[in-house]
């Protein structure tokens, strides 16, 4: 894999348990048999069958209640939704795209948490990869209420086709940038305005007007769509978010290359969902 300069432990838990099985002298049985077949068990599958304790049995209080250890993994990965923070080695080939998270779709996740949410990443990525997965259900979902609609609306009167064409039709571009098909690895978000190590020199002292700028993001809708779009979205959502972001994909030979290379793109959210336009 090529390395990627100023461009943007999986552990498994191995539970064994196993208790002593009462005798019961009423039983007469040939127990070298059972010792046989037992081994025999043991080593083709690593564990014997699963045994639930009578309950006057001496090993009961010491079961295990598997559905609370299921429920509290799944809560924690539906709440997570990425892993912990990964620092590179300095002689990793990744070391200098510095540290990151990954997501549980494998995407690393390149973003400083106290500055952009978990949340607001995780719906970048659920945003970027369903172009390249040409899922356009998902696509809507990503969407802020009512876009669809007026965008649709304007396709259909200036243009004669819809949403579902105009997606498509993206899918395709990012396609070809490619050279076809393709699977997003690495994401990179900041805030627009922060300046780092990954920022183009050409950006370096330059002050950025947050409010102006996603005024300005929302004059063209409210052109197409024929009313004050930006007055209707502030008054309803709870807040904005107002990123520079970079994607990396891989293409069908397994070779990195930068898809998307500092572009802007804004985020809201409403009633807890962070939603997005275009």
């Amino acid at each position: 894999m090529k390395k990627l300069v100023s461009s943007l432990i999986v552990c498994t838990a191995l539970v064994s348990c196993f208790t002593a099985c009462g005798k019961d002298a009423s039983i007469s049985v040939d127990n070298s048999e059972i010792t046989t077949a037992d081994s025999d068990a043991a080593v083709e599958n690593g564990v014997g069958d699963i045994i639930i304790p009578a309950e006057d049995d001496e090993d009961a209080s010491i079961s295990v209640d598997n559905s609370e250890i299921t429920t509290a993994a799944s809560d924690a990965a539906v709440e997570n939704g990425v892993g912990d923070i990964i620092t590179p080695a300095e002689d990793d080939e990744d070391a200098d795209l510095g540290s990151y998270r990954e997501s549980s779709s494998g995407i690393k996740l390149y973003y400083n948490d106290e500055d952009v949410p978990t949340e607001l990443m995780l719906a970048l990525e659920k945003y970027f990869t369903s172009y390249s997965k040409h899922d356009y259900e998902t696509y809507l979902t990503c969407l802020y209420p009512g876009y669809k609609e007026n965008m649709e609306a304007y396709l259909q009167r200036d243009y004669q086709y819809g949403l579902d064409t105009s997606f498509e039709t993206q899918c395709a571009n990012l396609e070809n940038n490619m050279g076809g098909s393709y699977k997003i690895t690495r994401i990179r978000a900041v805030p627009v305005g922060t300046i780092d190590e990954f920022t183009p020199e050409e950006y370096l002292g330059e002050t950025v007007d947050t409010e102006a700028e996603i005024k300005d993001f929302f004059s063209t809708y409210d052109s197409i769509f024929e009313k004050d779009y930006y007055s209707e979205v502030m008054s309803a959502v709870d807040k904005t978010e107002y990123l520079t972001f970079s994607v990396i994909a891989e293409d069908s030979d397994g070779e990195e290359s930068m898809l998307i290379s500092g572009f802007n793109i804004l985020f809201v959210m409403q009633d807890g969902v962070y939603y997005t336009f275009g």
